[in-house]
């Protein structure tokens, strides 16, 4: 399955891109702490401890922020982040395909929610990158009628992807005759 090779990718190319922008600064400590972070990803995902990727993807997010703030460009630590983002969700939607039985519902399912997961960090990307370009200054009260805006659509749009998520991969019941 595909979610099985862009899973170790994404880990490895989110890791590399933060651990190659913190040697570039000459953070050798920064490096260091990435790349141990990327290699116990990629340990968990060997040994299948399952419930560390969300402490994983928030110590790779924590990295990228710590690495725009010591100097990477700011699109390095987008799409860094963007990749640990979609490492994470990988992660998790792995283990959840093992259950759909047959496997062609399981291919069905992957191909759907990896349509779903790209639409949603390509869309990110756009966002953020207009964010980075488009520069403009609001007052207070406009920014946070804003950001409160921002927050009530992202869990909008979080809990329908949830909902239709939890409809679309709901094991299919055998025809009754």
């Amino acid at each position: 399955m595909i979610t099985y090779k862009l899973l170790p990718g994404s880990i490895a190319l989110s890791t590399a891109g933060i651990a190659i922008g913190l040697l570039y600064q000459s953070d050798w400590a920064g490096a260091g702490f990435c790349m141990l972070i990327g290699l116990i990803w990629l340990a968990s995902l060997a040994r299948r401890w399952d419930g560390v990727s969300s402490l994983l993807f928030f110590a790779q997010a924590v990295a990228c922020s710590v690495a725009y703030l010591s100097g990477i460009p700011a699109f390095l630590a987008l799409g860094c982040l963007l990749l640990a983002l979609c490492a994470w969700d990988l992660h998790r939607y792995a283990r959840h395909l093992e259950e759909v039985k047959p496997p062609e519902s399981a291919r069905r399912f992957e191909r759907r929610h990896l349509r779903r997961l790209f639409t949603i960090l390509g869309a990110g990307l756009a966002v953020s990158a207009a964010g980075l370009l488009v520069h403009f200054h609001l007052g207070f009260s406009l920014a946070f009628i804003l950001a409160l805006l921002a927050i009530f659509g992202t869990y909008q749009a979080i809990t329908r992807i949830v909902r239709a998520s939890r409809t679309s991969t709901a094991p299919e019941e055998p025809p009754t005759e």
